[in-house]
């Protein structure tokens, strides 16, 4: 087949040939030192699988790098990890190749979606907001000026842009930008005219060793008459908002932009000292014209990273 965009590409067609999962639970932690995580490959039809092309993907934030699983007979194999820095974010996936070309990966989207840990020894979750509750989380902020698509706390219903269910295993509540009517069209109470911010209550991250930040987002911006034109801008401040420090800045095109329950962790020395009066901030905007912008939030975690006897 062929498009006047992309040109000519191959379609495959016929059973799968290959399963692939984690022989264990996504771990939340790697080891400094490395570590590895059990993998299964299923040859749905025996002797179809590329031998060679079973791989860990990570990424440390500098991009993607590829190594060979470690095969350890029959269809068990271990993914391997490097040392890698106490506190860092990796993400990962797993993937392996057909002898025909099918290729199958998990998370099953990588490598659009992908799992996330933190490398350290262990986690100690200091906060953890299901956005059941409200739990001191600010609803604007001054200099607002969105028109339509204000920041808050419900069980949204569903559009092309925005998320009908939150993140959460339990529960149905989080943080998103405007409740639309069932039925309604994609652009019903999206983000228009400016920009509205949902803030953290401050944090005291002061007694924390390594402190972890940790949230699910979703952000979508290429819907509408003039897509991929806005950005979700994530921010930290450890002087209780005074001033502000860039944590993330989503869009205004690629991964990310078109909604989905993506985490972002990081950590919290690698942008600002831990104070007793740290606080975060998430401002959705649509700052031109024709946009359909939608934003949410869930699941949002502190925990300190343990390493070694530290």
């Amino acid at each position: 087949g062929s498009d006047i965009e992309s040109g000519l590409f191959v379609l495959r067609f016929g059973p799968p040939e290959l399963a692939i999962a984690l022989g264990e639970p996504e771990p939340d932690t790697i080891a400094p030192t490395g570590g590895s995580c059990s993998v299964v490959i299923t040859e749905l039809i025996p002797g179809s699988m590329d031998p060679n092309s079973p791989t860990l993907t990570y990424d440390l934030g500098a991009g993607a790098t590829t190594v060979p699983l470690v095969a350890n007979g029959g269809s068990s194999y271990s993914a391997p990890f490097p040392a890698m820095n106490c506190g860092t974010q990796v993400s990962w996936y797993v993937s392996a190749t057909s002898l025909s070309g099918q290729t199958v990966s998990a998370p099953a989207a990588a490598p659009a979606s992908s799992f996330s840990a933190i490398v350290g020894d262990s986690l100690t979750v200091a906060r953890a907001d299901d956005m059941e509750s409200t739990a001191g989380w600010i609803a604007g902020a001054p200099g607002d000026d969105a028109t339509t698509g204000i920041w808050e706390r419900g069980n949204p219903v569903g559009t092309a842009a925005q998320p009908e269910d939150d993140h959460s295993p339990v529960g149905a509540q989080c943080w998103f930008t405007g409740q639309g009517n069932p039925g309604g069209s994609i652009g019903s109470n999206d983000v228009d005219g400016g920009s509205t911010t949902l803030r953290t209550p401050i944090l005291d991250m002061s007694s924390l060793n390594d402190p972890t930040v940790s949230y699910y987002r979703w952000y979508s911006n290429d819907q509408g008459a003039s897509p991929n034109a806005d950005v979700f801008v994530v921010e930290i401040s450890n002087d209780g908002g005074s001033s502000w420090s860039l944590v993330e800045s989503v869009g205004p095109s690629g991964t990310g932009t078109a909604g989905g329950w993506i985490q972002h962790a990081f950590s919290v020395s690698s942008i600002l000292t831990p104070t007793a009066q740290m606080q975060m901030r998430f401002i959705a905007s649509d700052l031109g014209s024709g946009s359909i912008v939608e934003a949410a939030v869930d699941d949002f975690e502190v925990s300190d990273v343990n390493c070694g006897d530290g």
